[in-house]
């Protein structure tokens, strides 16, 4: 090997060699260029010199990294603070006597409280609540057109045929009468929206929950519309058993009775469920064909939450009959959900916009198949029965 050349009487350092090495690089390209490869050879050499001594500088160092000894079984040492002074000795404190007046604890944040993480979920919990949709009880018939009418019968006294003798004359009878129906669609809308760091920064899927939640608005929606076409007709008071059981055999057309249902909200539901006959013994019963439902004289009950059929001045209301003969919804369109993150303010605000749209129009067809009933629920138990 070369020896090692010196500058000044000293070693020369790694970065003057490497240096050098380049110097001799750049002329030998040089001697290349002008055709003198005697040059190029001797300045090559040389920079094959520098490299030598490049390598060996290296090795050196690497060697001397190598000898150093380190022990790995014994840690280093950290500077002890006074925190972590008072903490061993409120822990040694605490070992000794029990006393836990300086010793770290969860219940005091800056006592060791803050370093223990907290049960913390974003997870969106959905309130279970009472969703009953009354759009499956009544008809609902798909159209095409935003307004429109239906022919029905109109509902009348019909008279017997007269007796004719024998060669008589046959008189002319009344023929049938009709009512027209009259729909006219309405739109029934909203804009959620919905901020795009939130939508990108939740663990949770913030589209899916405001498309679920559109859904139950969707209901109550329809189910204000339907309670309203009922409400037009003129109620009928109810203080005792008896009277809820006029309205089921005597206000009610006959022709509706096995197929009628009862509808009503929780505190119509606490009157029947407190019903008795003279025996005793309660009148509401479990549904025989779904146990986790009512029955009272063998009609289903279904209740809809306060909060979505409240109460009026003490009275309960109290749907009896059948809600597809009484009721028409005329859907011109189901809820049609879509989203857009440019159109309308969403560009400009940084937003996820989700809009709601539903067309449809109510509209009560068959008064005689239902009847509106009002409940005095102002005292606690409903009165005895039979």
């Amino acid at each position: 090997m070369k020896k090692i050349k010196k500058i000044g009487g000293k070693e020369m350092k790694l970065k003057d060699l490497q240096a050098l090495r380049a110097k001799a690089l750049d002329e030998a390209t040089e001697a290349v260029d002008n055709g003198d490869m005697d040059l190029y050879k001797a300045k090559y050499e040389e920079a094959e010199g520098y490299l030598e001594q490049i390598n060996a500088l290296n090795d050196l160092e690497k060697a001397k990294t190598v000898n150093t000894i380190a022990d790995f079984n014994v840690m280093p040492a950290e500077p002890v603070t006074p925190e972590a002074k008072n903490e061993l000795k409120a822990f040694v404190n605490f070992m000794r006597t029990g006393d836990v007046s300086n010793a770290m604890v969860e219940k005091v944040d800056e006592d060791g409280g803050l370093i223990v993480p907290e049960d913390i979920s974003m997870k969106i919990n959905e309130f279970k609540r009472n969703f009953e949709s009354l759009e499956k009880l009544v008809n609902v018939e798909p159209v095409r057109r935003p307004k429109g009418s239906r022919l029905y019968e109109k509902l009348g006294t019909m008279t017997p045929f007269v007796a004719v003798d024998e060669m008589g004359e046959i008189p002319e009878i009344d023929g049938p009468k009709f009512e027209r129906i009259v729909y006219s669609i309405t739109n029934y809308a909203g804009i959620l929206p919905m901020s795009n760091d939130l939508i990108q920064d939740s663990d949770e899927n913030i589209i899916a929950y405001a498309a679920r939640w559109g859904a139950r608005k969707s209901v109550i929606t329809r189910n204000k519309l339907i309670l309203d076409a009922i409400k037009t007709l003129t109620a009928v008071p109810m203080a005792t058993v008896n009277d809820f059981k006029m309205a089921m055999n005597v206000t009610l057309d006959p022709m509706f009775l096995s197929s009628t249902k009862i509808i009503t909200n929780q505190d119509g539901l606490q009157w029947l469920d407190t019903l008795t006959d003279k025996n005793g013994a309660y009148l509401m019963q479990p549904l025989i064909t779904d146990p986790t439902k009512k029955q009272i004289a063998g009609k289903e009950v279904v209740v809809i939450g306060n909060a979505f059929l409240p109460s009026e001045n003490g009275k309960a209301p109290m749907i009896i009959g059948d809600l597809k003969e009484a009721v028409t919804l005329f859907d011109r369109q189901k809820q049609s959900i879509l989203t857009t993150n440019v159109g309308g303010k969403a560009f400009t605000r940084n937003s996820t916009d989700m809009r709601f749209i539903e067309r449809e129009d109510v509209q009560l067809v068959d008064k005689a198949a239902v009847v509106y009933g009002q409940i005095d629920v102002s005292s606690v138990t409903a009165p005895a029965g039979v």
